[in-house]
């Protein structure tokens, strides 16, 4: 039988606890370790933050969360914990969106209508899936952090091809769209991480985030940012919201590439097509799209093998194609390449 849920007083005494750093009869993965994880994500408390509260490594938590969804027992702490996890999120999420839909349709507030247009992307701009703050209308800083599920098949498919291609430490891995550095933490470490992102804010908690030999720039990502690089550059990491082709662009003109090359794409054209009736070319052209359902559909599904792997495979000679990975998550396509020459 499960234990009693904690009370509210339990939770006060047991956030005490935290705070004076005695947490030892808190097992990580206990019930009761659980309840008070997915309380707090409950609350609205992004998952990292919450991990820190715990004492614990996000890394860690990522991990048990990977390893849960893996699990074949879903009566396992790993898979009770990946499961409560996403549930507490999605409350979270239901009871914020409630509060926004109130002031937004039922109280008519123009501002809160145009913030919930640009936060579900359905006003064109250079959004992108990284974690950067967007300031509500008089309140507080909100986070427009991607699902944890959409991040962890990101890193799954980081891994499984930095996995193949057995790189060296100390290579240089560029990461525009760098935001808050999570990716860039997470999986280039071992590495000399050049980045970039146009929001001063992200870019200064990356360069926090980061090691001390990374350099991050304040600049457009669809420049190449790094004239003065001599590389070469080994790992190029495209994780932007809708778009990342136009600094891919400028990355396979300018940029110093080494003979191996390892990148990986975020592509949210699938909900330009769903919402805007029309994408933007991997080349950098607007093609529009039939506005009847079957045509939008049927583009959707067609638009990665049709559309930006034949284009894709046109534009990197005297390169080749050596290993090739592709999720879909919703309307994002993450999809990642091992190139040599």
């Amino acid at each position: 039988m499960k234990p009693e849920p904690l009370s509210e007083e339990e939770v006060a005494r047991v956030i005490k606890q935290l705070e004076s750093g005695s947490i030892d009869e808190i097992e990580p993965l206990s019930y009761h370790w659980t309840e008070l994880y997915t309380k707090f994500l409950r609350a609205g408390v992004d998952p990292e933050t919450v991990s820190t509260i715990m004492a614990v490594k996000h890394t860690d938590v990522l991990q048990w969360i990977e390893d849960g969804e893996a699990s074949d027992d879903p009566s396992s702490p790993e898979a009770q914990f990946a499961s409560e996890f996403e549930r507490a999120l999605a409350q979270s999420k239901a009871a914020f969106v409630s509060t926004i839909y109130k002031a937004a349709v039922i109280d008519k507030d123009p501002r809160w209508a145009a913030w919930w247009l640009e936060k579900q992307g359905m006003v064109q701009g250079s959004g992108r899936t990284e974690k950067v703050p967007l300031r509500a209308p008089g309140g507080p800083t909100m986070s427009s952090g991607e699902p944890a599920s959409a991040y962890r098949s990101k890193v799954r498919l980081r891994r499984r091809l930095l996995r193949k291609a057995q790189l060296e430490m100390g290579t240089v891995a560029y990461v525009p769209f760098v935001g808050h550095g999570h990716i860039a933490q997470e999986m280039y470490k071992r590495h000399r991480i050049i980045g970039a992102d146009i929001d001063p804010g992200a870019a200064n908690i990356a360069v926090n985030r980061l090691p001390e030999s990374s350099t991050i720039k304040v600049a457009d990502c669809e420049t190449w940012p790094f004239p003065e690089e001599r590389g070469p550059v080994t790992i190029a990491d495209f994780d932007a919201y809708t778009y990342p082709y136009g600094a891919f662009r400028q990355f396979w003109d300018h940029a110093p590439k080494d003979d191996t090359l390892v990148m990986f794409f975020s592509d949210g054209q699938k909900a330009s097509i769903q919402k805007l009736n029309q994408y933007r070319h991997p080349a950098g052209k607007l093609v529009p799209v039939k506005t009847n359902l079957a045509t939008k559909r049927e583009k959707t599904t067609s638009y990665y093998k049709d559309v930006v792997f034949p284009w894709f495979e046109e534009t990197i000679p005297p390169y080749s194609i050596v290993e090739h990975d592709v999720v879909e998550h919703s309307m994002m396509i993450y999809w990642g390449v091992i190139i040599r020459q």
